[in-house]
């Protein structure tokens, strides 16, 4: 029996190309259209994905409006940035106060009587101990060697690390205008240098803080005077407001909301509602030649624009002069979107900043805006639950059941083809066979005639 090693070699026919085509049609007719399902259900998911993360977006703020923190936010101006200077911490008491700086701290210093022609030069010390206190520590006891030297006796007190730096000032006068001046690290009356025992024939004289004068800084915060150790860093006068003096003289102060970042919250709230709106818009209608969106076949999605707009004109009765957005500005326009009118925002705002807290926030009977936002933005994305969570889920589930039936369905034409190629080959080998004959046949009528002749 005749065998075929290469199918269409025995009829010389492109049977393999037939069968290829054959295939092929099959395919496009089968196996195409659901891997276009596929492709088309892949684009929704991407279009979910959009929809879910605008929804979020506005989740993230409305959740900030619902947090009583987003409306402690304070600022701090002073009339005179010369004399204070000051920031403020969140929930600070609104309101206005004056500041009279009439002393700034200093720090307490004392100078040699005598001095020296360099700082290397005898200072004529008989030797002993220097004594001396730095506020209302502990006494500090320096031991002098006899003739030390002006930067040896420095060293010497710098070695204590008593919060005290003894340095060589060069004073520039007379033959010997090196001294040593010993300097209080700090500023205020906490940490006057008070000398104890002094070295005989080596006196050291105050200098500034001389004659009882205070080297605290001293100031006037709406009528009340007040001494403090430091220039700077003054937590305990204003309450929630921390101060630095830089100069004497009089400045006001004042506390106020910080309204800009609350209005750039509501701002922004309504922007991402308008994506979010434009975005199921685009996605459920028709473009301008009239070709779907990805996702119009779903009317579930189509409704959620006029559920959302719906959400944004909810009344919340707290008590106050703000009860829906409107009366922050909002508008809505043809298309969906919403526009805020940043006048009326601004008057609410400036003028009824406690009733936009409240409308937001709400209270214990009532719940806030920003709350059934929130809520609302949650049902939409809960898992198992809301609707763009169970679009997503359905979508999954067809995927799959789209791949088990492009496998079955590949599966079968595998088999029709595996006959097919059987059937072709059988075919192949028959033709090959009458081929045979049909020249064996000719061959033999050639010689008869060959003899006949």
């Amino acid at each position: 029996m005749a065998t075929i090693s290469s199918l269409g070699i025995g009829s010389g026919l492109d049977l393999q190309g037939m069968l290829d085509q054959l295939r092929q049609i099959d395919e496009e007719a089968y196996i195409t259209p659901l891997n276009d399902s596929i492709t088309k259900i892949n684009n929704q998911l991407a279009g979910f994905d959009s929809i879910n993360q605008s929804v979020l977006d506005i989740q993230s703020d409305a959740l900030s409006l619902a947090l009583n923190t987003t409306f402690m936010g304070r600022t701090v101006n002073v009339g005179n940035s010369s004399v204070i200077s000051a920031s403020v911490v969140d929930g600070t008491t609104a309101g206005s106060h004056e500041v009279s700086v009439s002393r700034l701290a200093t720090k307490s210093s004392w100078i040699s009587q005598s001095g020296a022609a360099s700082a290397d030069a005898i200072a004529s010390v008989a030797g002993g101990t220097f004594s001396f206190t730095v506020g209302s520590g502990n006494q500090v006891d320096v031991t002098v060697s006899a003739n030390a030297t002006l930067q040896e006796l420095a060293d010497a007190i710098n070695n204590k690390d008593a919060g005290v730096t003894a340095s060589v000032v060069n004073t520039g006068t007379g033959a010997n205008p090196y001294k040593l001046a010993i300097n209080a690290n700090n500023t205020g009356e906490s940490s006057r240098i008070t000398i104890t025992n002094q070295l005989g024939d080596f006196a050291l004289d105050e200098n500034q803080g001389s004659g009882g004068a205070s080297l605290n800084t001293e100031l006037t915060v709406n009528g009340i005077t007040y001494q403090r150790n430091s220039n700077s860093n003054i937590k305990d006068i204003i309450s929630g407001v921390t101060l630095n003096i830089n100069s004497t003289g009089s400045s006001s102060l004042e506390v106020g909301v910080n309204t800009a970042s609350v209005k750039d919250i509501i701002k922004g709230f309504v922007e991402k509602f308008n994506t979010l709106v434009s975005d199921i818009k685009n996605k459920t209608g028709y473009d301008e030649e009239g070709n779907p969106g990805l996702l119009t076949d779903l009317t579930s999605i189509k409704n959620l624009s006029s559920e959302i707009t719906d959400l944004m004109f909810t009344n919340v009765d707290v008590g106050g002069s703000i009860t829906n957005m409107i009366e922050l500005g909002v508008s809505v326009n043809e298309d969906g979107t919403i526009t805020i009118d940043e006048t009326t925002l601004d008057d609410a705002i400036e003028n009824n900043f406690d009733d936009v807290k409240n409308f937001f926030i709400g209270n214990d009977t009532v719940k806030g805006f920003a709350d059934k936002v929130t809520d609302k933005m949650n049902s939409l994305t809960y898992y198992g639950t809301g609707i763009l969570s169970l679009e997503q889920t359905t979508a999954q589930s067809r995927i799959e059941d789209i791949d088990n039936e492009i496998t079955s369905t590949t599966t079968r034409l595998d088999e029709k083809f595996t006959h097919l190629t059987e059937q072709f080959t059988q075919l192949d080998v028959v033709m090959a066979q009458m081929q045979a004959i049909q020249d064996y046949l000719t061959s033999q009528f050639d010689a008869l005639a060959n003899y006949n002749s």
